[in-house]
């Protein structure tokens, strides 16, 4: 049985909002619930379309900038704005541990309701760095797969690291290092937070891999605990 969260995640706090202001059946201005939300543009517009997507709500003409409405009110328990969700950054030079990590979290996300999300997901035709841009919005928890490869990059230190780390300061959302390849990362932002494995020992060093993304998905696993009831 999929459990509840204490701590309501950004989906959940834009469709109560707009349960509250226009139910399934009345439409609701788009400044309108911004403001009732008080969030930017920025931020509204990336969940307004993870939400358009995932068709729990539809557009409605209506006013300036156009309006939203539910599409349903019957959400379960295994509802997509019921999930937690987690944004993976890494370089792509990693993508054999960003593709490891994600098998470990599968049990999460039958457990705690977990969808994970990264860039191998966009496809053909899309705008990559626009859909990034709103699922790091979008995201609960942010993993920050750390290598000199990431460290290096100007689009994964400049772009995503830097939105993440803003977002977390705002509480906004939970960002987690994880040490993938050893590499000179105490001078970086994300010094200051706790990061895994245990003891920011990375991938490499540990007895075996396994037991590595044991330690980081158990780790997580206790974090989601405390969202859980």
């Amino acid at each position: 049985m999929a459990k509840r969260r204490h701590r309501r995640t950004n989906q959940t706090l834009f469709l109560d909002k707009l349960l509250d202001l226009g139910g399934d059946t009345v439409r609701v201005n788009n400044q309108t619930l911004r403001g009732e939300l008080g969030w930017d543009y920025e931020k509204y517009n990336a969940m307004k379309t993870i939400l358009l997507e995932s068709e729990e709500i539809a557009a409605e003409p209506g006013g300036a900038g156009g309006a939203i409405r539910l599409v349903s009110e019957d959400n379960d328990e295994a509802k997509v704005s019921d999930a937690v969700n987690v944004f993976i950054s890494y370089c792509h030079s990693d993508s054999a541990a960003k593709s490891k990590l994600v098998r470990h979290l599968k049990p999460l996300e039958h457990d705690y309701l977990v969808e994970c999300w990264d860039d191998g997901l966009i496809t053909a035709g899309d705008e990559w760095d626009k859909i990034i841009s709103e699922r790091i919005e979008g995201a609960d928890i942010i993993l920050m797969l750390i290598s000199v490869d990431f460290i290096n990059s100007k689009y994964c230190t400049g772009r995503e690291m830097t939105r993440a780390l803003e977002r977390h300061v705002d509480k906004d959302a939970i960002v987690i290092p994880i040490l993938v390849r050893d590499c000179y990362w105490k001078p970086m932002p994300f010094a200051k937070l706790q990061g895994l494995p245990s003891e920011m020992r990375d991938i490499a060093n540990w007895p075996s891999e396994d037991a590595a993304y044991l330690d980081i998905v158990t780790k997580i696993g206790e974090l989601l605990e405390t969202l859980t009831e």
